[in-house]
């Protein structure tokens, strides 16, 4: 018999609490990182009329 825990809604917190990443690490020793940070790209601003009446 096997039990399979699966974590949702991981917070920053939990990500930054040392406790947690050590637990995580035992369980997933082939992700050296638990998550990637990036800057999102902007969005890209459109000169298309709305079509609302002015």
């Amino acid at each position: 018999m096997q039990v399979r825990v699966v974590i949702k809604g991981i917070t920053w917190e939990m990500l930054n609490d040392n406790d947690f990443v050590e637990a995580a690490r035992e369980v997933l020793p082939e992700y050296r990182k638990l998550y990637d940070e990036f800057d999102a790209a902007k969005a890209k601003q459109t000169t298309k009329d709305s079509g609302g009446a002015q």
